[in-house]
C-alpha cells in the first residue's frame, strides 16, 4: 500500500516487490558499510562470522 496525497492506495504488485527489494538492499549496504568497519578493528574470527551472517541474509528468501 502507498500514500498518495494523503490516500492509501493499493500499489501494483511490482511496485511492491521493488519497494520490499530496495529495502533489503538498503539492509545490506548498512551491513557490508559494517562490515567494512570492522576490517582493522575486529579480530579476524568476528569479521569472518560477521561476514558469513551477512551471506546467509543476502541470499536467504
Amino acid at each position: 500500500m502507498t500514500l498518495e496525497g494523503g490516500v492509501l492506495e493499493e500499489a501494483h504488485p511490482t511496485t511492491e516487490i521493488a519497494i520490499k527489494e530496495a529495502t533489503e538492499n538498503l539492509h545490506l549496504l548498512a551491513l557490508m558499510s559494517v562490515l567494512n568497519r570492522l576490517d582493522g578493528i575486529a579480530s579476524p574470527q568476528l569479521r569472518a562470522k560477521f561476514a558469513r551472517k551477512l551471506c546467509m541474509l543476502k541470499y536467504s528468501g
